[in-house]
Parts: structure tokens; sequence; C-alpha cells
């Protein structure tokens, strides 16, 4: 298939793609693609092949997840086989549903058994709050049954030990609502939590962290945002609360308002860059506002830190290209290339790169007229790792051709001409690199 059917496919390279698809075992592709079809002929004979393929894919997950004893696992891919599965596959489907209710039954004969052993396990991971609380119990929502209520309250120990220890006594104090409350927003019940927190005194440190967490959940930033400051206001400060820090949440409720100056600030104030947890959004907002600099210091104190990240390696290229420092990024993402990649998926190796960090080095090579045939290599590379096709895989892909003296290369560079918004600086790009004469 030529570089214009790859990027702007007609009808026959599309199901031309989608029995490629299929005949390489990626059968979710080959429906999605073959759907796209609508009744072009070949299509529905395409999607039925493929769905026969996506059941008993998910059929043989079920197998994997039942053997593994993870039965959520095994009932949702189940769920998925049922939705996909061919008549002529059912009665597939149905051992399948029979081998997964007798792996529920043996399992939960074998909670039973084990319930108080892990109960008494529970509680040992939270001696402090027992030790700094010995004669408050947790309050439980109501309608726990007897025999949730063991571990429930470990898990609610776990919760309460999350927060400050100058703040854990309020968790004790704002009773069982207040519980039910975390418990709900912990599983994803936000319209109920934030229902009980409304009703909960407001001047209350705890209550304005959850309802901020109920607004970042809802992508209410304003709100969350007001929340999170009196919480800092009441609490004397930001903290850290159980695996993130509310000065790090300030900041993205910022960010997500599209004030980030403000949110560098926060994040600054609260001292979050130097927790783990912060510190990516303290360099991508550093970028984000121009403190090059800054970034760079930071993203290379994380790549210290944390050793070979493909998106840090990145990061720090496009920070270095932004200063002008070209060859300062293309030595960035060899390092990156080199470090995070072994060729086969099958080493020891940190994780492989993102395309981005092949399609960046790639464009930049060509662009600076260095390293050609590496650049058409790593533009290759690149080429074959797109999903979707996006700008920069167009622009690559014409820059590519130009170099290899294929003609298309004008034809798509006319394509993103037309497709780049009215003073959209990449145009820019396009009159330095693709120029049409």
């Amino acid at each position: 298939m030529g570089l214009l059917s790859w990027l702007f496919p007609s009808k026959d390279d599309k199901l031309a793609q989608a029995h490629a698809a299929l005949a390489a075992g990626r059968f979710a592709d080959a429906r999605m693609t073959a759907e796209d079809l609508g009744d072009f002929p070949g299509a529905a004979e395409l999607i039925l092949q493929a769905e026969e393929g996506l059941t008993r894919k998910n059929l043989e997950d079920v197998y994997g997840w039942i053997k593994a004893g993870d039965l959520n696992r095994a009932r949702e891919q189940l769920e998925i086989a049922d939705e996909l599965c061919p008549r002529h596959l059912e009665f597939l489907l149905q051992a399948a549903d029979v081998a997964l209710r007798a792996a529920d039954v043996q399992q939960k004969a074998q909670k039973k058994a084990d319930q108080q052993a892990q109960n008494s396990k529970l509680f040992d991971v939270n001696p402090s709050f027992k030790t700094a609380n010995p004669d408050e119990q947790i309050a439980l929502p109501e309608g726990v049954s007897e025999a949730e209520a063991e571990a429930l309250k470990a898990r609610l120990a776990i919760l309460v030990d999350g927060y400050p220890e100058s703040l854990r006594h309020r968790f004790v104090e704002l009773g069982s609502a207040f519980a039910s409350a975390v418990i709900d927003l912990e599983d994803g019940q936000i319209d109920r939590a934030a229902a009980v927190l409304d009703s909960l005194p407001q001047d209350d440190a705890l209550v304005r962290y959850e309802r901020a967490r109920v607004h970042l959940a809802r992508r209410d930033p304003l709100a969350a945002t007001t929340d999170l400051r009196t919480f800092a206001e009441l609490a004397g400060g930001h903290f850290r609360v159980g695996n993130t820090h509310s000065g790090v949440l300030l900041a993205q409720a910022l960010a997500m308002s599209g004030e980030h100056v403000a949110a560098v600030s926060a994040l600054e104030d609260a001292s979050a860059h130097n927790l783990d947890v912060g510190a990516g959004l303290y360099a991508a907002l550093l970028e984000y506002t121009g403190r090059l600099a800054d970034a760079d210091r930071v993203l290379r104190a994380l790549l210290t830190k944390f050793g070979s990240q493909p998106h840090l390696y990145v990061m720090l290229a496009r920070v270095r290209e932004k200063s002008g420092e070209r060859i300062a990024a293309m030595r960035v993402l060899e390092t990156c290339l080199e470090k995070c990649a072994c060729g086969t998926g099958g080493c020891n190796k940190p994780a492989e790169p993102e395309i981005d960090a092949y399609r960046m080095l790639a464009t930049l090579y060509l662009e600076d007229g260095l390293e050609t045939p590496r650049a058409l290599e790593l533009a290759d590379t690149a080429r074959s790792m797109v999903q979707q096709p996006v700008w920069e895989d167009v622009y690559l892909a014409a820059l590519a051709a130009r170099k290899r003296q294929d003609d298309t290369w004008s034809e798509m560079a006319l394509q993103l001409r037309t497709g780049t918004p009215e003073g959209d600086p990449r145009h820019a790009r396009l009159e330095q690199h693709l120029a049409i004469a």
C-alpha cells in the first residue's frame, strides 16, 4: 500500500487492511475497520469472522482468569464474549459460564473459611491508628451487615491512616455519614458521596477536601479550587493525603481551569514538586508556561531518580527543541531509543519507547538534513506504530517522501495546508520544510 493509500485509504484499501488485521489475529482492529465500511461488499462477512475470533479469544481469557482466581475479570471477559458471540458458538459460551459459576462457588467457600484470619491481617496494617485512638471506634455506615463489618472497619482504618495525623480524629468525630461518603467516593459513587458531603459541616477541613475530590471527578475545577484552598486554610496548609497531595490536586484543578501560572505557584507554595506524585505535573507546567530551563532541570532530576522512562525523555527533548537546542534534543531521543528498546520485546530493559520518540527524532533529522538513512529508518518505524494518523504523522510521511524523491510528498503537503487551521503556527513549518513551488 502506497503512502497516500495508507494515510487516506479508499474503501478497498480499508477492506484490505481489515483482512490483514484478521490474518494477524488483530480481530478488534479488523472488526472496527470493517464496521466503518457500512454495507460495502465483503464487510459483513469479515465482521462475522472477526467476531468469531474475538469470541474465541475472550473465552480463552475467561478460562485464564478463572485459573488465576480473578473471577471479576473472568466475568468481564464473559460479558464481552456474550455480546459478540455468533449463534453457532453459543455452546462454548454456555460451557464457560458453567465453569465460572463452579469456580465462584468454590471461591466463596474458601473465602468464608479464611475470613477470620484475613480480618486479623487487615487490622495489623494500621497499628498507628489503633494506638492513637484506643477508645474511639470508627462509625460504620448504616446497613452494614455483621459479615461485612470487620472487613469494612479495616478498610476505613487504612483510609484514616492516609490523612495527616493532626486531622485523623475528625474522621471519627464526623461519624458514619462521613465514613459512608468516603467509601462511596472510593467506589466511584460520586453523586451519592456528594449528597452526603453537602449535608455535613462546611467548615471542616476533611469535608472540604473530599468535596474537592468530588468536584474533580465531575470535571468542575473551579469548585474544586475553592474547596482545596478552604481546606488549606482550615488545616493549616497543604498535606499528603493517601497517595496524593492536596497541593498537587489544587495545581491540577488550576491547570484544568487554564490558570497554568497559578498552578505552578500552587505546586511551589506547597513544595509539592519535591514529591514523586507532583514532579511530572510540575515539569509539564513549567514547559507550558515557558520556564524551559527549570523544566529541563526537573526532568533531568526525574530521569536520575526513576531511570529510563520514555515519556520523560520525550518531554526533555521537546523542552530542548523549544529552547533552540535541536542537536541536544536529538541526543536525548537517541539515548531514549538506546536505553529503552531492545528491538525484540523480550529483553529485560525498561518500557519500549513511545511512537513520539521515533516520530520526533525522525522529524528533527529530516528537517535539519542530518543522518538521512537513520532518519528514514526511524520514519518507517514510526509509521508502523501508527494506529490513527495525526498531523505529525502526515508531516513526517511527507518529509520522508520528499527525501526519497517520491512525488507524492507534494500532495501530502497540500493536504496538510488544507487541513491546518488559519493562524496555526504549524503553517510556518510547512513553509520552511515542505514549500510547494
